[in-house]
């Protein structure tokens, strides 16, 4: 299987690494932190990767998505799934905030994303799948996450139509709405829960690594992911 993760240098998408690696695969992570990314890609090799090819990615140019579709061509392993984890927040009214903040959270969790899978689309075929990490913030109303969650409802809906729109070749896409994860989406925050009370990145990769290994006659279209406490 040939497993493609964006946003795989820290935080959720790293914890999925790892545990697709552990789990022998062929692993293609993108990012825009190259440095960390290799060294993410050499811990996936040594915990059992058959392979791990580290390329870098940044949202918010079609021609990186458009070299990660090339790269993934020349990859072996099949099918291919797709996870959609890349993404920034920046927390706070948003009356303070800059417009380059709003502007930089819509064209990388919404158009990012869009970019990517549209790039790669062409090469996904029976059994392929993408698997969208979003938010609990693409439904729920949490003042301070405004362009966030604008972002996140926005590519909820997306996915939701592309995924009537490739059923009929076999293609599987699941969005999964997480609620607080311990992740470095906090830093700097001037709010955040109990870390204690939050989920952590590694619960969350191995909710990933079910939905990978579903079986191949169904399909998980959404699956809504909350710490113990529910939405903090």
């Amino acid at each position: 299987m040939r497993i493609v993760i964006t946003g795989a240098s820290s935080g959720i998408g790293r914890a999925v690494a790892h545990a697709c690696a552990k789990d022998g695969s062929h692993l293609v992570l993108a990012a825009r932190r190259l440095e960390m990314l290799n060294e993410v890609a050499e811990e996936c090799r040594a915990h059992g990767a058959l392979s791990a090819t580290a390329i870098r990615l940044d949202l918010t140019s079609h021609s990186d998505a458009l070299e990660l579709a090339n790269l993934i061509e020349q990859t072996p392993g099949s099918p291919t799934v797709l996870v959609n984890n890349a993404g920034s927040a920046v927390f706070g009214e948003v009356l303070d905030q800059p417009w380059e903040a709003i502007e930089r959270q819509l064209t990388t969790n919404l158009l990012g994303t869009i970019s990517v899978t549209h790039a790669l689309l062409p090469q996904l075929g029976p059994g392929s799948m993408i698997i969208n990490i979003l938010s609990i913030a693409a439904q729920a109303v949490l003042p301070g996450a405004a362009a966030y969650s604008a972002a996140k409802a926005g590519a909820h809906q997306f996915f939701k139509v592309l995924r009537q729109e490739v059923r009929s070749k076999g293609i599987r896409v699941t969005n999964i709405l997480p609620g607080a994860t311990m992740t470095p989406v906090w830093e700097g925050a001037t709010w955040q829960p109990d870390p204690s009370d939050m989920m952590t990145v590694e619960g969350l990769a191995a909710t990933v690594l079910g939905i990978i290994h579903q079986h191949p006659q169904q399909s998980l279209d959404e699956l809504t992911v909350l710490p113990i406490k529910g939405i903090l």
